[in-house]
């Protein structure tokens, strides 16, 4: 075999070189992988330029058409060939061609008719509804901290709104007894009392309740307090 080789003209290959080049393919099999993806990868891109070889299938293998005229498919769909780009409504006549519609003649017919005014509502037997505003069933614990003229009805002091809006927060802070004792937080409020939507509301002063079980829950805390803080 040797000889073979030296006859022939070709030199002889490294068979050291061949070792370590099958023992770096078995020690990293990445590259037998990426080697097989980039032959893969040429073989699609010949395949797209080049194209496969074409088959001419015969009378047998061909798959059967049907006419539409004739023949419907099962499902009655129509080929796309006979459908046209044109959705004006035609007519066919016998022979099957198309034919245009009839004239409208309605405009010739009505002007021969005198004209009618309906109104609305009065010409026709329709019953009378109203429909009267109630208010919800909603109920909540009591906002203490709810500020009902800028929240409900709109009333704002322009630029000072944050500064008021913060002034009135830490002023209800030093009140809060008072104002659970007279709405416990375990007690429902709902949406009776205030205006309906849509009223034009005046400006006025939210007071607090005046009771007496607030006052004593105010003077108990703050008399705590005295005590805890001296």
């Amino acid at each position: 075999m040797l000889d073979l080789y030296r006859l022939l003209g070709f030199s002889m290959p490294n068979t050291e070189k061949m070792a370590a080049c099958a023992a770096t393919l078995l020690l990293n099999p990445t590259d037998v992988i990426g080697a097989i993806v980039r032959s893969l990868v040429c073989f699609s891109v010949l395949v797209c330029l080049l194209g496969l070889p074409s088959v001419k299938l015969s009378a047998q293998d061909q798959p059967a058409t049907s006419n539409y005229e004739s023949d419907p498919n099962e499902e009655g769909l129509k080929p796309l060939q006979s459908i046209k780009l044109s959705i004006a409504p035609t007519l066919k006549d016998e022979d099957g061609k198309d034919q245009a519609f009839p004239k409208d003649e309605s405009q010739k017919y009505l002007a021969d008719k005198p004209s009618e005014f309906h109104k609305t509502g009065f010409s026709r037997d329709w019953e009378v509804t109203s429909v009267e505003w109630a208010p919800t069933e909603l109920a909540y614990p009591d906002l203490y901290f709810e500020d009902a003229q800028l929240e409900r009805n709109g009333y704002a002091y322009g630029r000072l709104q944050p500064l008021m809006s913060g002034a009135r927060f830490f002023l209800t802070i030093p009140s809060l007894p008072y104002r659970m004792g007279a709405n416990p937080p375990t007690e429902k409020i709902y949406e009776l009392g205030h205006f309906r939507p849509d009223d034009d509301v005046p400006p006025y002063i939210v007071k607090m309740p005046r009771s007496r079980t607030a006052g004593i829950w105010q003077g108990v805390v703050v008399t705590g307090l005295v005590f805890i803080f001296p």
